[in-house]
């Protein structure tokens, strides 16, 4: 557990300075470009490229490869047999983004019309947006290759390089957000230049890392290869399981762009505050325990496995909870110290503080989903996960058509927390099933949550005690509110850690599976 920790504070750590920068970024994006229809169309065309990286690079690929690659990891001391899956690897999937990339570029017209069928409706806007797509989608092959090469440092303990590389997009974008914008005629079309040459830079910024590891490799078409064809085969069962997740925020773009001017951007900025926690903290533990838990399972250490398990589960209990009461009750706070200045209006605020407020109620099964889908994948079981995610869709998509009549934007966000719930329920009942896990209905886990519940609710509290209402938000200077912001976040935690010692909980041991009771692991 202490390496498993350490890790996941090294993850934790360079991915909290990326999603630092990021929020600096949107920061410039709010005061640059604002919510108007031009940032509408920019996000539309990153969200594109993004949609397949998540779907191929960070979804479908990385879970079919990490398990296979952990294997060879295990198993080759020489690592000739480990370089050779590699090249193979590599190999296949570049001529695999080469088509896509290739295709998108050409088509990205078409594309448009699917991501965002509002679009149709303001032939000038569909013309911006499929401009922005042609110069973005490039993106897509460097991203992954970025993916293929941060999952092999990842299985070799190096975490931290992978984790910074998200700083080099948002510096690039920043800087071309200030030195490029003002010297084009459309401004917006900066930023699409700005991703290209950031995916660029993030993949030659890993190759010295590679090298140094041994696994910089040549690439070759080997499609013989025993280990690259099962990568490949299970792709195929895993892009679906992806799939089902984009294809849930495809539909929230697509109905968003039937809404007013704005609407895509309100959810954009809130749901990169509510990222935040989420990819500090939940990506981190996924990232950091799918090598370990593929590794134990292949060594068929059952206890281990669930020791793992468990100890992820706890963490995110003790983090997500509390964010999640912190992005609720500083929502108009977060978005107004963060975004209003420049073309973002106060308008904007008011309608992205409602649905950051929407997106924080399923924070906690945003980030658990996380943990339970890495479970299955370490065990190389696609179908379920994929079964899970189909039912949460088909909810998010009932629920959006409702919803949307009556909260707008905020619908879109509301149904995507309720979703995210849904799909938890689903994989928890599934490690039930299995026996993976014990009965979490014990005294042990009712105390443990107990406490967090408590710990978070008052810490609530005291964020509405003290928190001044929105008017008075509008009215504080441009350095007042950071710092009464960070004010009531210190208080908050302070208030938080404080009653959960008082209610006793041992941070030493709260957070370790090592000395849990019997039926925590039971099922041996």
């Amino acid at each position: 557990m202490n390496k498993l920790l350490k890790s996941s504070f090294i993850f934790s750590f360079f991915t909290f300075i990326s999603r630092v920068f990021g929020l600096v970024r949107e920061v410039v994006f709010a005061l640059v470009f604002g919510a108007s229809g031009q940032m509408d169309a920019f996000i539309v065309a990153f969200k594109i490229p993004n949609f397949f990286r998540r779907l191929f690079a960070e979804g479908a690929f990385n879970q079919a490869f990490v398990p296979i690659l952990a294997e060879y990891s295990e198993k080759d001391n020489n690592h000739k047999s480990l370089r050779s899956f590699i090249a193979a690897v590599t190999g296949l999937l570049g001529v695999a983004c080469l088509v896509v990339v290739i295709a998108g570029m050409f088509g990205s017209h078409s594309f448009v019309h699917v991501f965002a069928p509002g679009f149709s409706k303001d032939d000038k806007q569909l013309s911006l947006a499929s401009n922005l797509l042609t110069i973005t989608f490039p993106y897509l092959g460097f991203i992954t290759l970025t993916a293929l090469s941060s999952s092999i440092l990842n299985i070799h303990g190096k975490f931290g390089l992978p984790a910074f590389t998200p700083v080099l997009l948002n510096i690039v974008l920043i800087g071309f957000s200030f030195f490029v914008s003002p010297y084009l005629s459309n401004p917006i079309m900066a930023l699409s230049y700005g991703v290209l040459l950031a995916g660029l830079v993030q993949f030659l910024f890993l190759l010295p890392a590679l090298y140094k590891v041994g696994c910089l490799v040549m690439p070759n078409l080997n499609w013989r290869h025993h280990g690259a064809r099962r990568v490949f085969r299970n792709i195929i069962p895993a892009c679906f399981g992806a799939s089902v997740t984009q294809i849930s925020l495809l539909m929230d773009t697509i109905f968003a762009s039937f809404l007013v001017s704005g609407s895509i951007s309100w959810l954009y900025y809130s749901n990169r505050l509510m990222q935040f926690p989420l990819g500090v903290f939940g990506v981190a533990l996924s990232t950091v325990i799918l090598p370990t838990l593929s590794k134990q399972y292949v060594l068929g250490n059952k206890i281990g496995f669930r020791h793992s398990f468990n100890w992820g589960c706890q963490w995110v209990f003790v983090i997500a909870i509390p964010c999640s009461v912190g992005l609720f009750m500083l929502a108009k706070p977060l978005i107004i110290t963060l975004f209003y200045r420049g073309a973002f209006t106060i308008n904007d605020a008011y309608n992205a503080s409602y649905s950051l407020m929407a997106f924080s109620l399923g924070l906690l099964f945003f980030m658990m989903s996380k943990v339970l889908v890495s479970v299955y994948y370490s065990q190389k079981n696609i179908k379920f996960p994929v079964i899970c995610a189909l039912v949460a869709v088909m909810i998010n998509i009932v629920l959006n058509l409702i919803w949307i009549n009556y909260f707008a934007h905020v619908g879109i966000a509301l149904a995507s927390s309720c979703a995210a719930f849904v799909d938890v329920g689903l994989l928890w009942y599934g490690l039930v099933r299995q026996g993976l896990i014990g009965h979490y209905f014990s005294w042990y886990w009712v105390k443990f949550i107990f406490k967090i519940i408590v710990g978070s609710a008052a810490m609530g509290y005291v964020l509405w005690l003290f928190s001044p209402n929105f008017g008075s938000w509008l009215e504080m200077g441009w350095l007042k509110r950071p710092m009464t912001l960070f004010g009531l976040i210190c208080i908050g935690s302070g208030v938080y850690v404080v009653v959960l010692g008082a209610l006793g909980f041992d941070w030493a041991r709260g957070l370790t599976t090592d000395d849990e009771p019997d039926d925590m692991v039971e099922g041996e």
